[in-house]
Parts: structure tokens; C-alpha cells; sequence
């Protein structure tokens, strides 16, 4: 079996190209399009055809393969679909795509969310994984002890006051983690109770 356990049907498309046909040659053209999708082409040997669309090869040659053919380019050895064909291409190009996206490892996303802001629950992300907001003992940014002084307090000093910052980076801080003031972490702490 084929990687493509699935394919698109523009159902629109599909009944508009087919409303002459009767019910088994539509059971036929469909059996023939899935095989197509699935395999990436059809044989041109009648024998093969009619297996497939699951006919005898009498019924095949005298009544299926008439009404079928007009929506395939048939060759010696091949029948195509251009709409498949098409289909086929697109996925083909995604996929090629995915996989370059994928072998970079995400390394453009995670290089451009270095400094996102924290989310509300208390937890940072930074594209491959999420990590708790912490504290390293200073006294600025532990969501269980309040200090009496944060950081946002002796900078809006600095600043001439003014609006103050609740989270702010910390010399000697892991990668990947965020000191936040103590007035934050108070603030958190009293919107989860």
C-alpha cells in the first residue's frame, strides 16, 4: 500500500465531468481514480483495467472502457489523469516542503521566540517546550515569597517612575527562563485562587 491513504474529490467537479455515465461506470471510474492515486498510474493492458474496476474483461472492453477512456490520455503503455496528475504534483511538492521544514528542526521559529511575554497560566514557551517561570533566590520573583522589594520597583526609580515592568530578564538565569516581580507573581497567585 501506498503512503497516500487518502485523496481529494471536488465532488462538484466530479458530478459535472461524470453525469452521462451510469451507475456501474461510475463505480468503475471511481475504482479507477483510487487506483490511480494510490499506485501513481494505471496499466494500459485491459486485462489489468478490468480487474481493477473489478468487471469481467468482456464487460470491460464492450461497455466500460468506451465511456472511461474519454477521461484518461491513453498511451501503449499507460493511462494518465491530468486532474490526478495535478493532484499528485501538489502533494508531492507539500510533502518535499515538510520535509525541509522538518530537517531544519524548527530552528528559524525557536531563533525569533527567544523573549516572548509570559502566558497567563505562569509558563513560558519557547517553541520546543514549555517551562515554568522560576525564581533564583533573589528575592525578585518567587510566586511564594513575596519580597518586599521587586524589580520593577527599584528600576521605576531609575526611570523617573512611570508605568511599571513585571517580568524582567536575570543575570544568571538558565536559559529558557524568566524572573518575574514579585507584584507579578502576588498578582498570578491571586487570579488562580
Amino acid at each position: 500500500m501506498s503512503g497516500r491513504p487518502w485523496m481529494p474529490l471536488y465532488i462538484a467537479d466530479y458530478l459535472a465531468d461524470t453525469e452521462r455515465l451510469t451507475t456501474l461506470q461510475h463505480g468503475a471510474y471511481l475504482l479507477l481514480i483510487m487506483h490511480y492515486w494510490m499506485a501513481g498510474g494505471l496499466p494500459a493492458d485491459d486485462g489489468q483495467l478490468a480487474r481493477i474496476t473489478r468487471s469481467t474483461l468482456q464487460s470491460w472492453i464492450r461497455h466500460t472502457k468506451p465511456a472511461l477512456a474519454s477521461f484518461f490520455r491513453v498511451t501503449d503503455s499507460n493511462w494518465h489523469h491530468k486532474r490526478i496528475d495535478q493532484e499528485l504534483a501538489k502533494r508531492a511538492e507539500l510533502s518535499m516542503k515538510r520535509a525541509v521544514f522538518g530537517s531544519r528542526g524548527g530552528a528559524t521559529i525557536r531563533s525569533s521566540t527567544k523573549m516572548r511575554p509570559p502566558l497567563a497560566t505562569g509558563r513560558h514557551n519557547y517553541g520546543s517546550g514549555t517551562k515554568p517561570l522560576t525564581s533564583h533566590n533573589t528575592g525578585q520573583a518567587n510566586a511564594s515569597s513575596l519580597s518586599s522589594k521587586s524589580y520593577t520597583q527599584s528600576h521605576k526609580k531609575e526611570r523617573g517612575g512611570g508605568e511599571s515592568e513585571c517580568v524582567a530578564p536575570q543575570q544568571g538565569a538558565a536559559e529558557g527562563e524568566i524572573v518575574i516581580s514579585a507584584e507579578l507573581a502576588a498578582n498570578v497567585r491571586s487570579k488562580l485562587k
